[in-house]
């Protein structure tokens, strides 16, 4: 373990002075009091936050004044990737404290839920302990805090992040990351209930990747998903949904993350200036069997440089298996909450880069001033 941290370590300062990175010498010039960045390292990527607080908005992902991630796949547990990592939290974290002059002390790191669990699932919990220490040595901060985000606390400031205070208690949030899902709603202005499954996009994708022989064809892929789904949708949606209690609510249904951004992206090109769209369950299990079917034909088309641009961002992000992983767990989530929302359509949100960053730097502003924490149900 130590010789495999010195390793990981050495290449990490190696790379950096050749870009010529040095960090621990150089000072943010004019520091920004107002501004607070926080780094996430996801199950996909290292996200990137910058908020401004002061900024007049309603809705906390509208004071975002940057936001940038860098895919480092760290949930593969490899050294490759852990290196990768180290690197990527090292150029975002220079990011937030020179370009944009945020003071040290109001950067905050975190590691995302789904990391978590995921290293659970899969016995890599050392890996994560390993990667702290390794971020830590590389800002050369030993009391630098990394904290591992729990399900409950990302649920919250995912539904902060962007859900408008006046909705609080009329708007449940889904947020399908790489590693899991997870969201809820409020019963009180200070109570939240939490909706969970330890499956992701990228999570559900990769475990069957792993089962599926090489080469792996889409059909083959496409069975073997069915296969995994039934056994998540059976077991860990209905149990969330059930725990969740939320059966005998009228509640507005968004979708928020990757595969939801992708989703609206691709299934509705026309509205590609909406920030929310509407679909409906038939409607998203249309676009599932054009992902399985037809991809060539849905990922082209004659359509306008908007949407072209934002086609070749999502093919950056998902590659053919992820979308159909991704929206495959989509669906499964969207019939179990039909008997919640009845016919009505889901709402997909395509401008939520930032995730739960914005609610998670909001609560650490909170936390120095002494303000009340928000109260989970168990």
């Amino acid at each position: 373990m130590k010789m495999q941290k010195k390793i990981i370590l050495k290449k990490a300062i190696k790379c950096l002075l050749i870009l010529g990175l040095v960090l621990i010498e150089t000072q943010a010039i004019a520091s920004k009091e107002d501004y607070y960045a926080g780094i996430e390292v996801g199950s996909k990527g290292v996200k990137l936050c910058i908020l401004n607080p002061s900024l007049p908005a309603n809705e906390l992902s509208k004071k975002v004044v940057y936001d940038t991630t860098i895919n480092s796949d760290f949930i593969k547990f490899s050294p490759t990737t852990s290196d990768a990592t180290v690197l990527a939290v090292l150029r975002l974290y220079i990011i937030a404290n020179q370009t944009y002059s945020v003071n040290s002390k109001n950067i905050f790191l975190a590691i995302s839920s789904g990391v978590n669990q995921t290293a659970h699932r899969e016995k890599k919990l050392d890996e994560i302990d390993l990667l702290i220490a390794s971020i830590k040595s590389v800002l050369k901060d030993p009391e630098r805090e990394v904290e591992v985000v729990s399900v409950y606390e990302e649920s919250i400031f995912t539904h902060k992040s962007i859900i408008p205070t006046s909705e609080n208690m009329t708007t449940i949030i889904i947020d399908i990351g790489s590693g899991n899902t997870k969201g809820g709603y409020f019963i009180s202005s200070n109570v939240f209930n939490v909706f969970n499954i330890p499956w992701g996009t990228k999570s559900t994708t990769n475990v069957v990747e792993k089962v599926c022989d090489s080469p792996c064809s889409i059909d083959d892929f496409s069975t073997l998903l069915a296969k995994k789904l039934n056994q998540i949708s059976e077991n860990d949606i209905l149990m969330a949904v059930d725990k969740c209690g939320i059966t005998n609510y009228d509640f507005k249904i968004l979708f928020s993350g990757g595969i939801a951004w992708a989703t609206a992206t691709l299934a509705k090109p026309d509205l590609i200036k909406e920030e929310i769209i509407d679909l409906s369950f038939s409607e998203t299990e249309k676009f599932h069997n054009q992902l399985v079917k037809n991809f060539d034909k849905l990922t082209g088309g004659e359509y306008s440089q908007l949407y072209i641009d934002q086609k070749y961002q999502v093919q950056k992000v998902f590659n053919q298996t992820s979308l159909i992983g991704g929206s495959g767990l989509l669906l499964r989530l969207m019939k179990k909450f039909e008997r919640v929302n009845g016919t009505k359509k889901f709402g997909f949100i395509k401008n939520n880069k930032a995730g739960w960053l914005p609610g998670y730097i909001m609560n650490k502003i909170d936390t120095r001033t002494g303000k009340t924490s928000i109260v989970v149900p168990k």
